[in-house]
This record gives C-alpha cells, structure tokens and sequence, in this order.
C-alpha cells in the first residue's frame, strides 16, 4: 500500500494574512503547494482577506 498525498486542505486560510504586511509573498508561498500535483481546497472568508 502507497501512502499518497489526496489533497492540501487549509481552514481559514484568510488568518494567515491578516497580520501580515506584504501578503503577496505569503499568498506566492501557498501557490507553490500546486506544485504537488494534488486538489487543494481553502476555506474562509476571503472578503477577509
């Protein structure tokens, strides 16, 4: 049995972002999690963003 990756879940993935004062470079940090080939699926409140 191979233990594979399914998918990349973040939970309120908007307070991340909130303390941070240049968010771009953080929200390039989590693209690179696509680079796994695998779903992702955020979940949040982006009007939070």
């Amino acid at each position: 049995m191979q233990h594979r990756l399914e998918r990349i879940d973040i939970n309120e993935y908007h307070v991340m972002l909130n303390d941070q004062k240049d968010f771009r470079s953080v929200m390039a940090q989590l693209g690179r999690l696509s680079g796994f080939g695998v779903q992702m699926v955020c979940h949040g409140d982006l009007a939070a963003a």
